[in-house]
């Protein structure tokens, strides 16, 4: 799973200044899933993004915009950190 970040770090590393980056994108991957649940869908993907760890579980959930995400997992794990230019935030 891909996730864009609303914000961008006010000082970010040179490698993303030389390449004029403006956003930030989070790789995750989740391994055991136990469930997921879908509600609604739309075209507007900004949502909330939580992770909470319970036991031995670990549940994502999106949020807004009428869609509703959830994924409960053994593991979640983030295995990539970039940024790149996004046009849409110029």
């Amino acid at each position: 799973m891909d996730v864009n970040l609303r914000t961008f770090p006010d000082n970010p590393p040179a490698k993303w200044v030389k390449q004029n980056a403006n956003t930030v994108q989070i790789a995750l991957e989740l391994y055991g899933t136990e469930r997921i649940q879908i509600s609604g869908w739309t075209t507007e993907y900004e949502v909330d993004l939580n992770l909470i760890k319970d036991h031995e579980l670990i549940t994502l959930s999106a949020t807004g915009n009428g869609t509703d995400i959830v994924v409960v997992a053994n593991v979640v794990d983030i295995v990539k950190i970039s940024a790149y230019h996004s046009v849409t935030h110029e």
